[in-house]
């Protein structure tokens, strides 16, 4: 009785560890199941990274593109550093085309593994059942003790399935070698738009060096910035006023007298000049020869006494009347000639230019530095009775004026065109060292003339 207890609680025991690790695998399945769902939506979130790192790839490509597209014109610059650009630009294009070739493929993968697990889940219950029947069958069965192939050996399913933590483990790294990969090309393409900003920056440098030097050979192909050297000559008459007048009341008879026997007479100007113009506006220099001159004719009246004493004498010898005969003689002195007075002026001119066509109208305006060359000078004496020759020395050598020269052009071609201005210049000061008196000129005039562009 004893040897066949035994055994019965052998069995006995043996089928309560089969029980207890039946309902613990069962445990365990259940526990599986439970977790089905965590995992799926790891493996979504997981599939959604993926589908946003593949956006940034695509993202990267365009930022790649729009580079590409908008990369300027580098012939001028260092070739070596284009070159490398290039070839570093389709090393990246490369890589971009194999990571995204890449996760095409884990996506796919993924995508299978999670059909799996979909079909897993729904086996899990019927072998959960059938695991509960034959746990029964051989608890019951006291002549087949229970052995470990109670439970079915796990379908390729399962064991799909059973890998799945692993498989979630070797996803985590493929998204993490993935967004390593993203971070390497993003910072790859950060470095070729710095190198293309750089070539840039080069490209603009070396063009504005070029620009300077190309204003510098030839000024006139500068752009916006044109300077034109111009040269001209003209002549022309002056029509000149004179201001003669004293603060000393003594001379008042003289300057009367001046003034109304000398006649202002015009005269001949020339005028060399050269210069540059800055678009509109000009800068100028040169000489110009003019002179002052009058028409003088002095006429000054003398006058002398001759008296004659006549007598009478009667028979005897005797002076019995007398008388005395005056005679006046009135003398007339006088001059007739032309005074004038040479100089020879430096200006310097600004001026500003409008051009319509091959018509031209102009401005200048700026002082001039005048030098006395020679004097022909005849004057009346303070008496009024005489006249006297007057030395160059009673005038100042060197004087100042004011000139303004509206003008207007028409090329005849590119470099030569002909011209007509007007002449105006003003004395800024007397032109005597007399501190008693001042003498001053003004002139208008008008100069044709031939204007040479270069």
């Amino acid at each position: 009785a004893l040897l066949l207890i035994k055994p019965w609680n052998t069995n006995n025991e043996s089928g309560n560890e089969i029980a207890q690790n039946g309902a613990k695998q069962q445990d365990e399945g259940v526990g599986k199941s439970a977790n089905e769902p965590v995992k799926h939506e790891e493996l979504l979130k997981s599939s959604q990274k993926n589908q946003n790192i593949s956006a940034n790839e695509v993202g990267s490509q365009e930022k790649i593109t729009e580079l590409t597209d908008n990369q300027p014109n580098t012939n001028k610059i260092n070739q070596t550093k284009e070159t490398r650009s290039k070839e570093k630009l389709k090393e990246i294009k490369s890589k971009a085309k194999q990571v995204a070739a890449e996760k095409n493929r884990k996506k796919e993968s993924e995508s299978k593994k999670n059909t799996s697990a979909t079909a897993d889940n729904k086996q899990k219950p019927d072998q959960s059942g059938n695991a509960d029947a034959n746990l029964s069958n051989k608890l019951n069965d006291d002549k087949n003790p229970p052995t470990t192939e109670i439970f079915p050996s796990p379908t390729d399913t399962e064991s799909a399935h059973r890998k799945e933590p692993n498989d979630t483990i070797d996803n985590s790294n493929v998204t993490a070698n993935t967004q390593t990969d993203t971070n390497s090309l993003e910072a790859d393409v950060n470095d070729e738009k710095t190198a293309f900003e750089s070539i840039a920056a080069t490209k603009s440098k070396q063009d504005s060096i070029e620009l300077a030097l190309a204003q510098i050979g030839n000024p006139k192909t500068g752009g916006s910035i044109s300077l034109d050297w111009f040269a001209e000559t003209s002549f022309g008459v002056d029509l000149i006023s004179k201001e003669l007048s004293s603060t000393t009341p003594t001379l008042t008879d003289w300057i009367t007298y001046r003034n109304a026997n000398e006649i202002i007479r015009p005269t001949l100007d020339v005028s060399f000049a050269g210069g540059m113009q800055f678009k509109n506006f000009s800068l100028a220099t040169g000489a110009n020869i003019y002179a002052y001159a009058s028409d003088v004719n002095y006429d000054f009246e003398s006058y002398s006494s001759d008296t004659t004493y006549n007598y009478n004498y009667d028979t005897f010898g005797i002076v019995i009347d007398s008388f005395a005969v005056i005679n006046i003689d009135t003398i007339v002195n006088g001059y007739s000639g032309i005074n004038k007075l040479s100089y020879v002026e430096i200006p310097l001119l600004i001026g500003y230019r409008y051009t319509t066509g091959k018509w031209s109208l102009g401005i200048q305006t700026g002082p001039a530095f005048a030098i006395l060359t020679n004097s022909v000078i005849t004057h009346p004496t303070a008496d009024l009775s005489n006249t006297s020759a007057i030395d160059k020395t009673y005038f100042r050598n060197t004087s100042f004026n004011w000139i303004a020269k509206p003008s207007v052009h028409y090329m005849v071609n590119e470099n030569i065109g002909l011209g007509i201005s007007g002449m105006f210049r003003w004395n800024l000061g007397s032109l005597v060292n007399d501190l008693q008196i001042t003498e001053k000129y003004n002139s208008a005039g008008v100069q044709a003339g031939i204007y040479f562009k270069f």
